[in-house]
């Protein structure tokens, strides 16, 4: 079989580990950025206060931004123990 050829311990090996998780969570954070899109940025209600509506979507912004890092931290957390050789 071909698997049981692979060099695990080779540095192309985990190179290979580590693109691969940051793809996923690229894909993860790009699709949480447009499924967010709309709930980032209310409308303001004609009788609203702007200053109101412009505090919700800073708010929102940096929960989305927030979620994203903590993504981008597990993946990293993830390649990172991957990507070390096992003994």
């Amino acid at each position: 079989m071909i698997v049981s050829s692979l060099d695990t311990p080779s540095q192309e090996y985990a190179f290979g580990q580590v693109v691969g998780v940051v793809c996923v969570a690229a894909v993860a954070i790009a699709l949480l950025w447009r499924q967010t899109r709309s709930w980032r940025s209310p409308a303001t209600p004609a009788a609203g206060d702007p200053a109101q509506t412009l505090r919700e979507q800073r708010k929102r912004h940096v929960l989305t931004i927030g979620l994203s890092v903590l993504i981008a931290a597990g993946a990293g957390t993830q390649a990172a123990v991957s990507s070390c050789p096992r003994g």
